[in-house]
Order: structure tokens, then C-alpha cells, then sequence
């Protein structure tokens, strides 16, 4: 009885941690194929999410649709 019951617990806790986790990637409303804002762009090339070509070309298509630029730090 006890093994169902920690089995349960870990796979409610697994589920919950795969729709509200945020950092990892894996949350219901991402998508990876769908920019949001250079700034977005900046954080996933640094975690290796994206090349540098896939990178360049999300962020001409970005500055395309007339959204603000970044500001160079």
C-alpha cells in the first residue's frame, strides 16, 4: 500500500513540475519554434537552444515585424 501511494505522489509531483516548471523548458505553453522577443532569442542562444544561423535568422525575422530592438549592454 505504501509503494502505490509514494508512486502516486511522484508521479503527481512529476506532472506538476512539467506544467508550471519554468527554466528548463517543457511547460505546456512553450514553444520552441516561436520567438517572443530578441531578448528571448539572447537567453535560448546562451543556453544552446538555438545556433548561431537559427539565431540570426529568428532575429531578421523578429526585426521584420517591426519589434523594438535590444538595447547593447
Amino acid at each position: 500500500m505504501g509503494l502505490f501511494w509514494a508512486t502516486f505522489l511522484g508521479l503527481a509531483l512529476w506532472a506538476v513540475s512539467r506544467l508550471f516548471g519554468s527554466g528548463r523548458g517543457g511547460g505546456v505553453a512553450e514553444d520552441r519554434h516561436e520567438a517572443g522577443d530578441p531578448d528571448d532569442l539572447d537567453l535560448r542562444l546562451a543556453r544552446g537552444e538555438l545556433d548561431v544561423t537559427e539565431y540570426r535568422t529568428l532575429h531578421e525575422e523578429l526585426a521584420s515585424t517591426g519589434l523594438p530592438k535590444t538595447v547593447e549592454r
